[in-house]
């Protein structure tokens, strides 16, 4: 075809396309071919009769553009704010996927011999587990594989797969932003990116024509979305198939279906199952998912229940204090005997107990013999395996957890660890979907069993005061509360306190962990996490001889990636005669969910800020971290204290460094909420403050000047950037402390603020603007950093008062 033939034909083409609504250029206009790694999409426009601007997109897919993709919600209104950002409803773009097979194997489910092992395929390469335990971690197009080490005591990296290169299509979410300004309307794409949004991605010409006729589209440059997360797909030894959706790992089993959280997935391998944990929803803490049982194990025989069962004992142990009093060899032997023969008094061998010198723990029944591994000499674990010996001796059927072992091991827990609240602990399991039988087989022939642990655990007081007191009857105080007077002790750097106020009769705990680094034979910081008079649990990190800390700290767990977000800050704290300054974490029982599960494998947390121009750094070892004496303490902190009406508002102080705090004044009827960023007037030393506050049901925004003379109540301000906006606010004058403020605001605040929040969310700033009265010369210039002022405690308090 020649030059002109095909200009005469893309001519022909475009008029039809033109009449059929969508104006198609040819592709090109970003001068090159990108990689295939995602999709290439352009936006699109058109002007309707009523101002409005409908927007749309399309994809470049097989050597040609897609037909449009329209979202539900479209429109640009006529009359949107210049400078605003607006977004579609989300659409589903196809896309170029990394696409991979994988396999989890069990030899040992095909009667190989050897150590029982897991086995990973993946596109062709095989790895192997060690100790049964195999981890897959997702993060950043990489698939990472962790197991443990020689000894079964730590975990190890097993390999990285970077999963980037797309080998398949796939689907994914995004939406278009558009916004007016200067006379013309400028577009932008936007992707998922987790639980939020990317970045808006700006094509090179982004902007529609400042003339555009009505009901004709007009199209911006094109822009290259990134592909969406790698999607894996495979069996999980022909009893499940194992897939990577969104991020996420998926086990779909017996027309079952479970969901991971946070891309990880931990596999543990048993005789006849393999357990399956993920994340919970604040990827704080490993939580069961599933138990998949091997392929030929009749589904009546499956203990489907075992995984969460761990996970519920584990809970109401802690929960009730009972977890971790340590027993010798001979004192096992002695309770098991004690309380097999309370079943069967005239069987005679009972089940002999046996120490292992590695990780399993567990009742054999060819053998009759309970197996106890180091970290399992322990009272609930013994009472764990007796009651397996106890359901297998009786001759019931029931596969390994199921309701009638859960039933018989409530009972073990109300005779011989009465600390725990048995008929909770019942309505926990039952809340969680596990079943427990009513009647509990075998049945009890005789009661000397808790005279023998009695007997035992009150030889040694010092384990479990409160189980010594329950087992003779006594009145319990719930846990730590056993003993009057105080508790506390130390071990290493590591050391706590536990006492009950005389004037309250309230018990107050803190634990304290010593940083790694020192200076002339004493640490640079503190670790300490308590539960004060206000029963409220708090975490805090100290910092010896600073005046103030900056409130952005940046911390690791472990090995994991570094995350940087803003606390709580303090200054002025005296601690063993030193002056220090600190941070406060917003939400202590999440960030403590995360160190206890990292200590568990003896990681580290690492801590860093900045200020004037030096970075402050400190370690604080987790190992022994949350096994004390004053861990049940902690543990039940706030756990007595009643629920918080939703309507109720959140009654909080705190500070965000030397300029953004916060308050709620009690006093006022009802509370008013408030927030306050400082900073200077721009060319002097003298301050301005920002407020936000809900007083009497009404949002109020105002900025307070400390200048001499009235200000006007035009007032000229800027939004992350945009353009300068004037307005006419009101006008007056206050005072805060000692000095005296002129401080302007507008009537009606909530569209402001509302605008305010949204550009907060990038970090942006405002700039204020005001003149004295009666000379407009005068002039004074604030400007305020948006970020924190929306992302205080109180928030929730400003929400409930714009609605």
């Amino acid at each position: 075809m020649t030059a002109f033939g095909r200009v005469v034909w893309l001519t022909i083409v475009g008029a039809v396309l033109i009449v059929a609504g969508w104006s198609l250029p040819a592709r090109g206009e970003t001068g090159s071919e990108p990689e295939q790694t995602g999709v290439e999409v352009r936006l699109a426009g058109r002007l309707h009769e009523d101002g409005r601007i409908e927007v749309a997109l399309q994809t470049w897919w097989n050597g040609q553009w897609s037909r449009g993709v329209f979202p539900s919600r479209r429109y640009l209104p006529a009359d949107a704010v210049n400078g605003r950002w607006l977004a579609s409803a989300p659409v589903r773009a196809t896309s170029f996927q990394s696409q991979v097979r994988l396999s989890v194997e069990y030899p040992r489910w095909d009667g190989a011999d050897g150590p029982g092992e897991l086995e990973l395929r993946i596109d062709g390469q095989r790895y192997r587990s060690n100790c049964g335990h195999l981890a897959l971690e997702f993060e950043d197009e990489r698939l990472r594989l962790r197991t443990r080490d020689a000894a079964c005591a730590e975990d190890k990296p097993l390999a990285a797969h970077r999963l980037a290169i797309p080998t398949g299509q796939g689907r994914q979410d995004v939406r278009i932003a558009a916004r007016r300004g200067a006379g013309r309307v400028q577009l932008a794409v936007q992707h998922r990116e987790g639980s939020g949004w990317s970045e808006r991605l700006i094509p090179a010409d982004s902007r529609l024509p400042e003339r555009m006729r009505v009901g004709r589209w007009y199209h911006t440059f094109t822009v290259v979305l990134p592909p969406p997360p790698a999607a894996l797909s495979g069996q999980l030894h022909r009893a499940a198939s194992l897939a990577l959706i969104d991020g996420d790992f998926q086990i779909e089993t017996d027309d079952r279906r479970f969901h991971g959280n946070c891309g990880v997935l931990e596999l543990r391998a048993g005789e006849d199952a393999i357990l399956v944990d993920s994340m919970d929803a604040q990827c704080a803490a490993l939580t069961a998912l599933a138990t998949i049982c091997g392929p030929d194990v009749h589904e009546r025989n499956c203990d489907v229940q075992r995984n969460h069962a761990y996970e519920w004992e584990r809970a109401w142990l802690q929960l009730g204090g009972a977890e971790g009093v340590r027993l010798e060899l001979s004192e096992a032997r002695a309770l098991v005997d004690a309380i097999y023969r309370d079943y069967f008094p005239n069987r005679p061998h009972p089940p002999r107990v046996v120490r292992t010198s590695g990780d399993g723990t567990h009742y054999d029944a060819a053998r009759h013999r309970i197996q106890l591994a180091d970290w399992a000499m322990t009272l609930d674990a013994v009472l764990h395996e007796t009651a397996h010996a106890l359901i297998d001796s009786a001759g019931v059927d029931d596969p390994g957890h199921g309701a009638r072992y859960l039933a018989l091991l409530l009972e073990l827990w109300q005779r011989y660890l009465p600390i725990v609240d048995t008929n909770a602990a019942r309505t926990g399991a039952l809340a969680a979907g596990l079943e427990v039988e009513d009647s509990v087989r075998p049945l009890l022939m005789r009661v000397r069993g808790p005279e023998a642990l009695r007997d035992l655990i009150c030889d040694h007081s010092l384990r479990s005061e409160r189980l010594c007191r329950s087992l003779a009857g006594e009145l319990d105080a719930g846990p730590m509360d056993g003993s009057a007077g105080g508790l506390g002790g130390s071990l290493g750097e590591l050391w706590w306190l536990s006492r009950v106020d005389a004037d309250t009769g309230v018990r107050e705990t803190t634990l304290v962990r010593e940083s790694t680094e020192q200076f002339n034979g004493v640490s640079l910081a503190r670790l300490s996490i308590s539960c004060e008079s206000d029963d409220q649990l708090e975490l805090a990190i100290w910092w010896r001889d600073l005046d103030a800390v900056s409130p952005r700290l940046s911390f690791r767990i472990g090995d994991g990636s570094r995350q940087s977000a803003r606390w709580r800050t303090f200054s002025g704290g005296t601690w063993s005669g030193d002056e220090w300054a600190g941070h406060q974490a917003l939400d202590a029982a999440s960030f403590l969910q995360a160190l206890n599960w990292r200590a568990a494998i003896a990681g580290a947390l690492h801590v860093q800020f900045a200020q004037s121009r030096r970075v402050h750094r400190a370690s604080f070892e987790l190992r022994g971290l949350f096994s004390t004496p004053v861990q049940s303490a902690l543990v039940r902190c706030g756990a007595e204290r009643p629920a918080r009406d939703s309507n109720a508002p959140i009654v909080d102080w705190g500070r965000f460094g030397a300029d953004l705090w916060w308050g709620v004044a009690e006093d006022d009827e009802p509370p008013r909420t408030y927030v306050v960023s400082e900073t200077t007037i721009s060319g002097t030393d003298r301050e301005a403050r920002l407020q936000l506050e809900c007083q009497q049901g009404e949002l109020g925004f105002d900025v307070y000047w400390a200048v001499d003379e009235e200000l006007a109540r035009t007032v000229v301000y800027q939004i992350a950037g945009g353009p300068p906006q004037r307005e006419e606010w009101t006008a007056g004058w206050a005072r805060w402390g000692d000095v005296e403020y002129k401080w302007t605001g507008p009537e009606d605040a909530a569209g402001l603020v509302a605008e305010l929040a949204w550009a907060a969310q990038n970090g942006g700033a405002l700039v204020v603007e005001a003149h004295e009265r009666g000379n407009p010369n005068r002039r004074y210039s604030a400007r305020f950093e948006l970020a924190g002022i929306f992302a205080t405690p109180v928030q929730p308090n400003l929400v409930r008062c714009a609605r």
